[in-house]
């Protein structure tokens, strides 16, 4: 996850992981399936030939304890603020 994967945390929170290898992205969704994730994959619109497998909020802590990312410690702080976010009463996100 390291060297593709991605932590998103402003108005929502989720980890995105991008490429172009189509036979590779779907070996890491089907692992990351196998691993009882739910997760999607997408072909991203506006970016050509560029796909994505996106992990949202509630699997977030799960990630950050099975997978995370690496040594890039920047990242994995952010997903670190991203599991630890208290949501107010009918916040979603």
């Amino acid at each position: 996850m390291a060297g593709e994967g991605t932590v998103y945390f402003n108005k929502s929170r989720y980890v995105r992981v991008e490429m172009k290898n189509e036979r590779e992205i779907k070996y890491i969704y089907n692992l990351l399936r196998n691993l009882k994730y739910d997760c999607k994959i997408s072909l991203r619109t506006e970016r050509p030939r560029m796909w994505s497998v996106y992990i949202g909020a509630k699997q977030l802590e799960k990630f950050y304890k099975e997978i995370g990312f690496g040594s890039q410690q920047d990242r994995q702080n952010i997903l670190k603020l991203a599991v630890d976010k208290r949501l107010r009463l009918n916040q979603y996100v």
